[in-house]
Order: structure tokens, then sequence, then C-alpha cells
């Protein structure tokens, strides 16, 4: 696939804004980290009729809506508050699990009584749930630990600062994003194991490949190589007389500590920097992005694997991308 094959349509709702989220035609949007508006996403949609805005061409192929949150005003469906600011959260199986600074919580945003449940006590800073549906929870005083059978497991006790989860296995990382060791796991009928840690010293650099027919190289031509020269290359055309397709799935880039296999080129793989998210096809460079506070990917939902959120200092930006045709 081409960058010029590649439909981006940006929505952005103009304010301040803490978080956001989207999850089974709910659009979650924090105002502060005490409060969250859910919308009807569907109907939203149904009625700003994205596919029907005009396409243009500079730099990049895309279509772009502004809106305030008072044009959201007809799709609310509830508004909830909360006793203590949210750190951190997710939506899975329709509830709501967060962290304050009492502990790990769960809520029903869609039930009529969404009173919060306090799951476990606890200074966790970080909430984050796998592929696997691994739920791991961080702890920059007291280590890595898993809600497992509604019971809390400890990995690790290190001090850490963030995590990358990656299948199985879990690499601890510190405050300058550098790894402090690897956790390695097993599961045996979905129940995690321990099986070893590794210091950060005996890690070593893995190399990405890519499927590709194009001859790029990395910035110090040792990080990344090429493998398999396939890929169907589309011919030039007025972009003007193209519309919106299939959509097109972004993913995160493994970690370079960890083994991954060949990665597909046919999807969106994002990388995030210090200050900044760059967004690639293989090695080809589609699209950077700076001054943000926090951004969001689905890769556990069916239907929003195509949207980056973006939450920056003045608004909310919701990329979504689609193929050309």
């Amino acid at each position: 696939m081409d960058k010029f094959d590649v439909l981006l349509t940006n929505l952005s709702i103009k304010g301040t804004y803490f978080d956001v989220s989207l999850y089974s035609g709910h659009f979650y949007l924090w105002r502060n980290p005490k409060e969250v508006s859910i919308y009807h996403w569907h109907n939203l949609m149904d009625h700003l009729k994205l596919e029907q805005l005009p396409i243009y061409q500079e730099p990049l192929i895309n279509q772009s809506l502004f809106i305030e949150e008072r044009d959201l005003a007809p799709f609310l469906f509830k508004t909830l508050t909360f006793d203590y600011p949210v750190r951190d959260s997710f939506i899975f199986r329709h509830r709501l699990y967060y962290i304050d600074e009492e502990g790990f919580k769960v809520r029903y945003p869609e039930n009529a009584d969404t009173a919060s449940t306090l799951l476990v006590k606890g200074e966790f800073h970080q909430l984050v749930i796998g592929r696997n549906d691994r739920l791991i929870l961080v702890s920059q005083t007291e280590g890595i630990f898993e809600w497992y059978m509604k019971t809390l497991l400890s990995w690790d006790n290190t001090p850490t600062f963030s995590i990358e989860l990656h299948d199985n296995d879990i690499l601890q990382l510190n405050e300058a994003d550098q790894p402090i060791q690897l956790l390695v796991f097993e599961s045996q009928k979905r129940e995690p194991y321990l099986l070893k840690k590794v210091p950060h010293e005996k890690l070593q650099l893995n190399k990405t490949f890519f499927n590709t027919s194009l001859d790029l190289h990395s910035d110090d031509g040792t990080q990344m190589e090429i493998l398999n020269l396939f890929q169907f290359l589309s011919n030039e055309a007025d972009a003007s007389k193209k519309a919106m397709g299939n959509p097109i799935s972004i993913s995160k880039m493994p970690p370079r500590y960890l083994t991954t296999l060949t990665l597909n080129d046919q999807v969106l793989l994002i990388e995030e920097n210090t200050n900044s998210l760059t967004l690639r096809f293989g090695l080809e460079e589609y699209i950077h992005l700076n001054d943000y506070n926090r951004y969001r990917l689905f890769p556990k939902s069916q239907d929003y694997q195509h949207h980056l959120h973006l939450v920056s200092q003045n608004q909310v930006s919701l990329f979504m991308f689609h193929e050309l045709i």
C-alpha cells in the first residue's frame, strides 16, 4: 500500500480535555479527571456524514471537520462524575476500569446505577490491558501487578514508570523510557506464570522486519531490515474521484527489546518518540504528529482499530484511516 492510497479523516473537537475513548458505540469525552460525558457515536456519525465531505490533497489526501462540544449535545447519553481524579482508565466488556488515589476500581457506565466499586487498594498510576485480556497495574513505588480472577498478583516490586506489554511478556521502563528488565511469562489454560526476569544489561535490540517492496533504510542502517520484495503499487489517480474504502488498522511499533514476527506494511505502524508520534507504512513515514498530551488506540476493538485519538492542549483530534477507492 502507498501513502497516497490512504484517506485520512480528521474530526477535531475544540476545547480543553483530559482524555478520550470509544467503545461499543459510545464516545467518552473527559472534560477533566473527575468528569466524563458519554455520547452516542453512531448517531453522531450519521449526522456528520463524514463520507460526503470533500476530499482535498495538501499536503496529504484528507478530509477535515471542526466542531465544538455544544455540537455534541443532541447525542449526549449521560455524564459521570468521580469523587477523586482519575489517573488512567479503559473500557472493557462494558465496564469502565480506572485507577485513582484510592486504588483500582470498576464502574458500569451504561447501567442506570453507575456507582463505583473498589476492587483493590494501591498506589497505581498506569493501567494496561493486553490483546489476550491480561490486566496489568503499574506502580512507581511498588512495581508490577496483575488483576487475575478477582485477585491481585504481584510480579515484581521494582518501582516502574511505565511498561510495554507484548503477548505474554512485560517490559518495565524507567522515567527516561529505558528498560529496567523484561518479565517473561508463559500461559497454561490462560493462567499466567512468570518464567524468568531478564535484567536490562542482558537485553538485546531486535531487528524489525517488514514485508515491502521499497528499498528503504533506517537512520542508522542497523535497526530495520527488508524482507520479501512483493507489493502491488497502485497507479496515480485524481484524488477527487476516489472515495472512502475499507478501514486501515493501526498498530503500535513493537518494543525494540522484544522479539516479534515480520510486520505487515499494509497496516499503519505508530512509533512513539520522546515528544512526538510517527505513523509509517513499513519504513516509509506517513505522518508526523507532535504537541499532544496523550493518545489512544483501540487494538482490541473490532470496529475502531483504524482510529487514532489525540488529546492536545486546545482540542481532541479523531483520526480515522481508510483506503481510497
